[in-house]
This record gives structure tokens, C-alpha cells and sequence, in this order.
């Protein structure tokens, strides 16, 4: 007898309901430790700015990921290649984006699109969750080249 809970699509075998709706839960004494994740050196403007991170839950194909990401004080511009959200669990960070700044201090909020640069002003420590969206489609990536160039002009 099939699984009536079995689901199949074009891009995944027959799996059941219950494997792909299982939260991941992790407590906070079960949290990996945060690794060494250097920013490009030729992305810092000032500083020596020490990053450390760590993926919670890994996205897959078409999937969010999310994770803790914390960063030492420091100035360096962020390239996000694909859409972020973020909240800032401690600390603070002065973010200048083309067209205004904001800063960002614990309990706040922040959205980033795919194909933006982001310049972080970090003047002693910041820690963030952060949560990806699923990579972008060649198409998308274009369009948002596209709109940064004509927003420049």
C-alpha cells in the first residue's frame, strides 16, 4: 500500500511528509562552537575586523539556510550575492547602503538583497543570526545587476 503522506516532485524522489516538515531544533547548550570565517582582505576598509560563524541549518537546493555570524570592530563593505535577513543579537554595527545609512543594534531587524554591497561600520562587536534565502536563478541575478546599474546613473 503507498504512503498516503509520500510526496513526489520533479526534483526530489518519493520521501515522506514527516522527513521534510521535521523541525531542527537546537538548544542553546547544543550549538556548535562559532569557526574562524575571515572577511576578504579585500573587502576591509579599516581596521582588522575578526569574523567567526557558524551554518545551523543548511539549505539545500532551493532551501533557506541560517546561521550565527559575529565579527570583531572594524570597517569592510559586505557583497551579498544572494537575499539576507538578519537580527542583531548583541551588540551594534553602522551600515551605509547606496542610498542612506541605518545602524543596527541588538533586537533590530535588518534585510539585504541579493547583488548589494553593504558597507559595515562595526566599532567594537556585533553578533547576528542570519537567514539566507535560496540562491538566486541566473535571471533574477541579471535583473539586479541591471537595476544597480541604472540606479548609479
Amino acid at each position: 500500500m503507498a504512503n498516503p503522506l509520500a510526496v513526489t516532485d520533479s526534483k526530489s524522489s518519493s520521501r515522506s511528509l514527516d522527513e521534510r516538515t521535521r523541525p531542527i531544533v537546537r538548544s542553546s547548550e547544543s550549538l556548535p562552537t562559532l569557526e574562524a570565517a575571515p572577511i576578504p582582505g579585500s573587502w576591509i576598509v579599516a581596521g582588522s575586523p575578526q569574523a567567526r560563524a557558524v551554518e545551523l541549518t543548511p539549505g539545500g537546493r532551493g532551501q533557506c539556510s541560517s546561521g550565527l555570524w559575529s565579527c570583531s570592530a572594524g570597517e569592510f563593505d559586505w557583497c551579498y550575492t544572494t537575499d539576507e535577513v538578519v537580527r542583531i543579537i548583541s551588540g551594534y554595527a553602522h551600515l551605509r547602503f547606496v542610498d542612506h545609512e541605518q545602524s543596527a543594534r541588538a533586537g533590530d531587524v535588518v534585510a539585504f538583497r541579493g547583488g548589494t554591497v553593504v558597507r559595515w561600520t562595526i566599532p567594537e562587536y556585533v553578533e547576528k543570526f542570519w537567514v539566507l534565502g535560496p540562491p538566486p536563478t541566473l535571471l533574477a541575478r541579471v535583473e539586479r545587476k541591471l537595476t544597480n546599474i541604472l540606479r548609479r546613473s
